[in-house]
């Protein structure tokens, strides 16, 4: 893969507070236009297959759902429990810097776990595994830097490659279990 394509510029955007504080910027990450469309189309190609395997119970980055339907759903399951006076224990999981915590060689392991086709790996693995980043600010880029963790923000590939790794990880916490209510009242 040409190096153009494998190399972010992040230009750092001033949020607010001291100027001098680099937790008062946000990164912009630009990506080269031929990989960009690369990307999306190994996107097209992981969708059918990732959309097989993630659980309805995920509705983040996934096409006709929305946070919206999340909330109904959620609001549907809590009237049932209080209808049917049962106990529920919900977890919600607010994942800060979810792209940067992806361990990019678990991320190969899993999608052969989920029988994803071996060429698609490695084209996956081509465009994630060895990534750098030029960090620009004002009209002066530095010299590349290897990033070896997480997935790259602006790729068209990172969130359904983050879901694939959430389903994963539910999987092997086996948190998600269908339970039957049933009234108290009835025999």
């Amino acid at each position: 893969m040409p190096e153009e394509w494998n190399t972010a510029v992040i230009c750092p955007i001033h949020k607010k507070g001291s100027k001098q504080d680099c937790n008062n910027y946000r990164g912009i990450a630009l990506l080269n236009v031929a990989y960009k469309f690369f990307s999306n189309c190994l996107l097209t190609r992981i969708k059918t297959k990732a959309e097989q395997i993630i659980g309805n119970y995920q509705g983040g980055f996934r096409p006709g759902r929305s946070t919206t339907d999340q909330i109904f759903i959620l609001r549907q399951i809590f009237q049932k429990i209080w209808e049917f006076d049962r106990e529920i224990h919900v977890l919600f999981i607010d994942f800060k810097k979810a792209y940067d915590s992806i361990h990019r060689e678990s991320l190969i392991n899993i999608l052969r776990e989920f029988h994803f086709q071996d060429k698609l790996i490695k084209l996956i693995g081509i465009s994630i595994l060895e990534t750098f980043v030029k960090v620009k600010v004002g009209n002066t880029k530095s010299d590349p830097i290897l990033v070896k963790s997480g997935l790259r923000q602006g790729d068209a590939m990172s969130p359904i490659l983050f879901n694939i790794v959430v389903e994963k990880v539910v999987r092997e916490m086996n948190i998600h279990r269908k339970k039957e209510l049933n009234s108290r009242n009835r025999p």
